[in-house]
This record gives C-alpha cells, structure tokens and sequence, in this order.
C-alpha cells in the first residue's frame, strides 16, 4: 500500500462540533437567565416601593413581611401574563410621558396613578373581553400562587432574621427571595390553577393585571423623572427618598439572583408550563 492510498483510506477530519443536547441547553439556560433576570429587576423594585410607602407606619418585621409578599404577587401577576403586560406598558408609557410633559411644577404620583389605574382598567377589560385564546383567565390563580409563596419564604426569612446573623436588609431579602419563590411558584402553580382559576372572569383578570402594571409602569417614570429633578416631587420628596434608599441594590440583587435562578431551573426542570 502506497502513502497515496493510505491517506486516501482514513478517515476525513472532521471540525469540532458541541453535542446538539448541549447547544439546546445552553439557548433555553441563556432564555431563563433573561427572563428570570427581568422579573428580578421588577421584584426589587417592587419590594422598594412597598418599604418606601409602608415604612413610615410599620416596625421592620411586619414591614419586610408584607413586602416580600406582595412583591412575589405581583411578580408572579407580570410573569404569568406577559403579552398584557407589554401591550399595557406601552399604553401606560404614552399616558405617563404626556402628564410629565404637560406638568407643571411639583408632580403629584396620586393623580397620575389614578389615571393609570383608568387605562389599565379600559386596556385590561377590552383584552379579557377580546382574546379568546389567551390565559388571561388564569391570571387570579397565578397572583394567588405568588402570594402564598411569597409569604410563605418572607417568614421563613424573617424568622431566621431573628435566630441567626442573617440581615434584614432589601437587598439581602431580595437576593433569596427572588430566585426561591420563583422555583416554588412554578412547582406550585398547576395546583394552585386547577383551584382558584375561576374566582374572576377573563374580563376580571385582564384588568387586575393591567392596573397592577400601569400603576407600576407610571410609578416607575415618576421614579424616574424625580429622581433627575427632585424639585418635580414636591411634598412626596420623603417618599422619593426612601425609596432611591432601597432601590438601586434591590434592583440589582433582584436581576443578579434572578439571573441565577434561571441558569438553575434549566437544570431542575427541563419542560415549560404552557401556563
């Protein structure tokens, strides 16, 4: 056998390729980290503005409590209804550009939440009324779901606050709520469906997650707007104070472990809920 002929008899080179059960893996990991991050960001927030309109009236206990509560509903409400969400948002972003625009002087956050809690309830009344095939409907059960995990994860956290060094900080309560109550609101939520799915109708639904999200969306640009000019927050400038105290390592330690949380999920369960 010749040189020729044995380079001619073995086998071609071939270039170096990742199993494809790993390529799969690595875009639904990379998918989960986006979203879970996303919703992080929103828990943080959310649990900033909680401590900053409650705090005033409430002992750090019971305070921490009920945020880490509503935060997780909240949350789980924007998770589970995501086109809503982005379809209010964007109506609630018009209406909070044009009441900033036209204000004149101090900005007062009542008045533009009660206009916002209007188009939410026009926008998320015709949604329920109109999309047949949405999961609208399942909006009540998905709230619920979030709360009792909320709730459930903010006592155990602020029972060992009082046990243990452990800090009863936002940020710290934050960090493990987030990623924690997502894991269990997604083993929970099946149960939780077949249960309290129909306490409201679709219209119902549709308009508890549209307020929930134009209130959040126009408290968000308040936020925004008077954090550049504190001038424009007039007598709410306490509010707008305590709340910048929490929000920025909230936000951050919202994102940060939702990030983790989602790398993590990927590898504890494989399937989406078609939920």
């Amino acid at each position: 056998m010749t040189p020729t002929d044995s380079n001619h008899n073995s086998p071609p080179e071939r270039d170096f390729e990742l199993p494809r059960i790993l390529i799969d893996r690595l875009k639904e990991s990379t998918l989960r980290v986006v979203i879970w991050g996303y919703i992080g960001i929103l828990y943080g927030m959310i649990f900033a503005l909680v401590l900053g309109v409650l705090q005033p009236f409430l002992p750090p206990l019971p305070l921490y409590l009920i945020a880490g509560t509503l935060s997780s509903a909240v949350a789980a409400l924007i998770y589970g209804s995501m086109r809503l969400t982005v379809i209010v948002a964007l109506f609630a972003s018009i209406y909070s550009v044009i009441m900033l625009v036209i204000a004149e002087g101090a900005i007062n956050p009542l008045q533009m939440g009660f206009g916002a809690l209007l188009c939410g309830a026009i926008v998320g009344a015709a949604f329920g009324r109109l999309a047949h095939h949405s999961r609208i409907g399942l909006a009540d059960a998905k709230a619920i779901t979030g709360l009792v995990s909320g709730f459930i994860v903010s006592l155990l956290y602020v029972t060992l606050s009082l046990l243990t060094p452990l800090p009863l900080a936002s940020h710290w309560m934050v960090a493990v709520l987030c990623p924690v109550v997502g894991i269990i609101y997604t083993r929970l939520v099946p149960t939780f469906i077949r249960i309290f799915s129909k306490i409201l109708t679709p219209v119902g639904d549709g308009m508890l997650v549209a307020i929930t999200v134009s209130l959040l969306v126009t408290t968000g640009l308040w936020l925004m707007s008077t954090s550049i000019n504190p001038d424009l927050a007039g007598d709410y400038l306490p509010l707008l104070l305590t709340i910048e105290e929490h929000l920025s390592l909230a936000v951050t330690a919202g994102m940060l472990s939702g990030m983790i949380g989602g790398f993590i999920s990927t590898f504890v369960w494989r399937e989406w809920q078609e939920l």
